[in-house]
């Protein structure tokens, strides 16, 4: 198995306040293979390539491709060159899953010969189920993806255990191949942070106290009074609908402090105006 290695830090997209921790990424998505039959375009090659690194996934496996290496995919890939240069090509299907244990071929339409059909999500968490059954790290499990105007035929589904199908539009059920694996690498990614146990990353929130929070709406009730805004209405009920509303939002201390600056500004300017 090849594999790539690199010394960056992983990029956490957090707000400055909380940055929160930097998440592992999940063993197992190395055992994922994302394999591609026949591809005639390269920029497809490419599209895959970046949308694989981007779930996180590395082992790329082409079988005959119409044109590769080709300056398309290389362009196409957007950062994830070095996915594609450690990308592998295979005369056949067969020796570009012969070590795989589960192989899920994809395709639009139903076959003669029956198979056991899945979704993405249900594929994702089948095959997380079984690698975590997986004792050898060299051992994999290929998802199988056909050519641009044809999909896979029957010999090749022959080589696979499961029919993966996206519940598309029945009358528009033409997807694009590189949307198709994007689509199938995030349940992939999904599932297998799910089965690792490492949480999606949720930022921490303390609510603001009573005394916090009162202050900010007793605030918000003298400036509604001043605007008179409670006009003809019942005051004690649109107080407490709106206190409702408010106490939905949760909010933290920071944020009454915010909003009790903006209620603030308002008075002042309102001052300036009389």
């Amino acid at each position: 198995m090849t594999s790539v290695t690199t010394n960056k830090k992983p990029h956490n997209a957090r707000n400055a306040a909380d940055p929160g921790p930097a998440r592992a990424e999940p063993e197992a998505l190395q055992h994922v293979r994302v394999v591609l039959v026949e591809t005639q375009q390269p920029r497809n090659i490419g599209s895959i390539a970046r949308a694989m690194k981007t779930m996180g996934l590395n082992d790329l496996a082409l079988v005959r491709p119409l044109r590769f290496p080709h300056k398309d995919a290389l362009n196409l890939a957007s950062g994830a060159d070095d996915l594609l240069g450690a990308a592998r090509v295979f005369d056949t299907l067969f020796e570009a899953v012969a070590d795989c244990v589960v192989v899920y071929g994809a395709s639009a339409r139903r076959r003669h010969n029956p198979m056991p059909e899945l979704t993405p999500r249900a594929c994702a968490k089948h095959a997380a189920e079984t690698i975590g059954q997986v004792d050898s790290a060299q051992r994999k499990i290929a998802l199988v993806f056909g050519s641009e105007p044809a999909g896979l035929d029957n010999e090749s589904l022959l080589l696979c255990q499961y029919l993966l199908q996206i519940p598309a539009n029945p009358s528009f059920a033409s997807l694009n191949l590189a949307a198709a694996v994007q689509i199938v690498c995030y349940e992939m990614r999904l599932a297998m942070l799910e089965a690792s146990a490492t949480p999606l990353y949720q930022p921490t929130h303390v609510a603001a106290s009573v005394r916090e929070f009162d202050g900010f709406f007793e605030h918000f009730v003298a400036l509604s009074d001043a605007t008179q805004y409670f006009g003809n209405k019942s005051k004690s009920q649109t107080t407490a609908q709106l206190k409702r509303i408010f106490q939905r939002a949760q909010l933290d201390p920071q944020e009454t402090k915010m909003l009790r600056g903006w209620l603030s500004q308002i008075q002042h300017t309102l001052k300036l105006r009389q």
